[in-house]
């Protein structure tokens, strides 16, 4: 489950494709991200790689290339950014007021990783078990990761498949897949330098085990928090507490958007997959994000498969060669 040990630099480039997909943007991203990066001193550490041009800035609609350059300028600012927590703390806290302050103190430990990743039945686990502990969740991005690291906060990262975790983010969000797939990569790839320093846990292990996961918790950091209890009864009240916070105008669950697994997903989630099956460039972003689970999951313990048929399941997910 948990990965240990001393500090250990990592460049995102050391893996297959990581540093590819990285740094793939458009030319006039190319030419802001240079500016930005020189300004800053680090031009060599930003780009990594030689910087590709993106097919939207040369043949694209005009709607296609604004949207591909506000994503590829988000991109150019999470590498920029993310990585530095006194460069980032004042557009966090910009952004998002309070909850954007991720030099903000007051919490035992923190639960983390990307969206759609557990997170939220991994905090209603550990807090029926240990109530009033303060804990510090739902802060989707790594710098609040990196700053805990450096001043030895204790905590976890969750990481899910990057499949199921972009195709529910893209869900929940309505933004396009490829978008949810390369906010996946440039969140883990942040962590790479880190990943000794830190304790990972698996999507898997947070909903078939927390009670487990907890105990490792313990043996790694030395605390002696209580495991939650895998009952029946236990999660359905986690899963409660959940449907209660996602409550649309009409007092009903928003199945589009709750914490949880939901059959109302099920059409937008085959569309996706449809969309993955037909796209040769969604498919390398897709390959890309699993050579970070690969390498940053506590164990192999879903791995999606390549062979020639599709499927209508995230579990099980066979793509079919794009044309």
């Amino acid at each position: 489950m948990g990965q240990t040990g001393a500090h250990q630099s990592v460049r995102a480039e050391s893996i297959p494709h990581v540093g590819r997909c990285q740094a793939r943007c458009g030319t006039f991203e190319v030419y802001l991200g240079r500016l930005i990066a020189a300004e800053a001193g680090l031009l060599e550490e930003v780009t990594g790689t030689e910087l590709a041009v993106h097919p939207a800035i040369t043949m694209g609609k005009p709607d296609t290339l604004m949207a591909a350059t506000a994503n590829g300028l988000r991109r150019i600012a999470r590498r920029l950014f993310w990585p530095r927590p006194a460069l980032y703390l004042p557009i966090g806290i910009l952004r998002h007021g309070r909850k954007g302050n991720i030099l903000q103190p007051g919490f035992e430990l923190y639960i983390s990783g990307f969206p759609r990743s557990g997170n939220t039945f991994a905090l209603k686990a550990f807090l029926s078990a240990n109530p009033d502990t303060p804990v510090r969740s739902h802060r989707h991005i790594p710098t609040f990761v990196i700053h805990s690291i450096k001043h030895d906060m204790r905590g976890m990262v969750l990481i899910r498949n990057p499949l199921d975790a972009a195709t529910s983010w893209a869900i929940f969000t309505r933004t396009p897949l490829k978008e949810a797939l390369q906010y996946y990569q440039d969140y883990y790839s942040v962590l790479l330098p880190y990943h000794k320093r830190l304790f990972f846990v698996s999507f898997e292990e947070v909903i078939q085990d927390f009670g487990q996961v907890t105990r490792e918790f313990n043996a790694r950091w030395g605390t002696r928090y209580v495991p939650f209890e895998n009952t029946d009864e236990n999660v359905a009240s986690c899963m409660s507490e959940i449907d209660l916070e996602y409550r649309d105008e009409d007092g009903a669950v928003a199945e589009w958007q709750v914490a949880r697994p939901s059959p109302a997903r099920k059409p937008e989630k085959e569309a996706l997959l449809g969309e993955l099956n037909r796209s040769a460039s969604l498919q390398k972003e897709l390959r890309a994000a699993q050579e970070l689970y690969q390498f940053l999951a506590p164990r192999p313990l879903f791995l999606p498969s390549w062979p020639r048929h599709g499927t209508r399941t995230t579990q099980s997910i066979r793509l079919r060669p794009a044309v």
